[in-house]
């Protein structure tokens, strides 16, 4: 295992297009995930790319149960337009691909029966910075185009968990459920309405088709805040470790695993301009999301989502 921290301001890093944001995203992900950038200096994570065209992106995770993730842009008219939102699949195969960009395959699904994994990027590229953490296994996106502490508007909020847990569960995990891409959904990141899709069941370890499963969401749910508070200490750097707290995902009312690279800490629940400071950085909106050296490790983080707590990437093993 190899963990390895990539972000928009480095060398070759590929740049934020705000006119074509599944297309930034999608160059992202390959940049990142299976070619590497910068002549050598940010080698792949090393996923396998499986199917990448305008509308539609699928990559192969390589852990110990490898699965199929696919992204797919809705069309770019109407309403669709207004939000960008892209559809996030998982599946035990990619048997193919049809023209719209979906692939199909063995246990393909989306969210549950009645409502898909929908990700509204549109807002979240209006700012010109993002952050992924990954190895081979399991990769965590985030990007956020608002202030540093939003907690309404948070379309311009992405955080996306892709990949294994802790215990080679495959699972996707950020945006809203919907049956419709017409309607405006928040990306939320906790109990209390983060959308998601897992692979298989976590008692039987049956694939989920597409008539049963209930939903996956982030188990540890902190609650709500006012727009603008805070929890925790007002730390100003100088720390050598982040002090961290591990993030679980339910399936239905079971608590399943842990989350790999992806914490929470207590010294800033609800605050990213207090982890921000927490990591010796003066927040402002190009620090966000900016990896940063405590000790051994590396740390970025941020708001994650609608009433949603701040969460911390990590390079430290002990979290992976």
């Amino acid at each position: 295992m190899t963990i390895r921290k990539y972000h928009s301001s480095d060398p070759g890093a590929p740049a934020v297009n705000q006119a074509s944001w599944f297309q930034t995203f999608r160059a992202v992900l390959r940049a990142c995930l299976v070619d590497g950038y910068g002549a050598g200096s940010s080698p792949p994570a090393g996923w396998s790319l499986i199917y990448d065209n305008t509308n539609g992106i699928v990559l192969k995770s390589n852990g110990v149960a490898p699965a199929y993730f696919n992204f797919q842009a809705y069309s770019p008219t109407g309403s669709n337009n207004t939000y960008g939102y892209m559809q996030c699949l998982i599946g035990a195969s990619c048997d193919s691909v049809n023209a719209s960009g979906l692939m199909s395959g063995d246990g393909v699904r989306s969210g549950n029966v009645t409502n898909q994994q929908r990700i509204p990027l549109r807002a979240a590229f209006a700012g010109t910075t993002w952050t992924l953490l990954a190895d081979e296994r399991t990769f965590v996106f985030y990007a956020n185009s608002n202030d540093l502490n939003n907690f309404q508007g948070s379309q311009s909020i992405v955080m996306l968990y892709c990949g294994d847990d802790a215990s080679n569960r495959s699972i996707v995990i950020g945006g809203a459920l919907s049956s419709s891409a017409s309607s405006a959904l928040y990306n939320r990141f906790h109990s209390g309405g983060c959308a998601g899709s897992a692979l298989r069941d976590p008692e039987s370890g049956l694939l989920l088709d597409s008539v049963g499963g209930s939903l996956v969401s982030v188990a540890l749910d902190v609650g709500s805040a006012a727009n603008g508070s805070s929890w925790g200490m007002p730390y100003s750097g100088g720390l050598d470790e982040l002090p961290l707290y591990p993030c679980y995902w339910l399936y239905g009312d079971t608590l399943v695993g842990r989350l790999r690279g992806l914490c929470l800490s207590p010294i800033a629940i609800y605050s990213e301009s207090t982890l921000l400071k927490a990591l010796g950085l003066s927040p402002s909106l190009v620090t966000r999301g900016a990896w940063a050296q405590l000790g051994e490790h590396h740390y970025a983080g941020g708001i994650s989502g609608n009433y949603s707590p701040s969460l911390v990437l990590t390079t430290n093993p002990a979290y992976w």
